[in-house]
């Protein structure tokens, strides 16, 4: 889903995330994830939530560096605000992913930014008392039923 805004003009970006999902997978289903006894699958919303903060942090940047959006405070904004804000997204999405079994890192990658995902998703996973992953066909079951 992270690359779905790259070819997309503002007027082509839908208002509400129910028009960009398959029909089985309405945002409204997500929202209801949240409250779902099962750890995985309540973090399953805030991967979603993460996903559209990823996009929009995505979104604004495009704007930012083609000028469409001026910052207040000009170069030092975009590197101190935009640049902080994607990385913390990625973060974030990275380690919701992790955890939520949607996305394994490399084994053999030792990043800075695939540590603090392993280290944010251990955190989680610590939070939650540990679950099993859920599958996405479990989760199109779900919201089929």
């Amino acid at each position: 889903m992270s690359s779905m805004w790259t070819n997309r003009s503002k007027e082509e970006i839908p208002e509400n995330l129910d028009e960009i999902l398959p029909t089985d997978m309405k945002y409204s289903f997500f929202r209801l994830l949240g409250n779902h006894p099962e750890p995985k699958i309540r973090y399953l919303k805030k991967w979603m939530d993460a996903n559209v903060g990823f996009e929009t942090a995505i979104i604004i940047a495009t704007l930012v560096i083609e000028g469409s959006i001026v910052l207040p405070h000009g170069e030092d904004s975009i590197e101190s605000e935009i640049y902080r804000a994607l990385k913390d997204n990625i973060l974030e999405f990275g380690a919701l992913s992790i955890f939520t079994g949607i996305w394994n890192a490399d084994t053999e990658s030792y990043s800075d930014s695939i540590n603090t995902m392993k280290i944010l998703a251990a955190k989680y996973e610590a939070e939650t008392g540990g679950s099993r992953p859920v599958t996405l066909e479990e989760l199109k079951q779900m919201g089929s039923q």
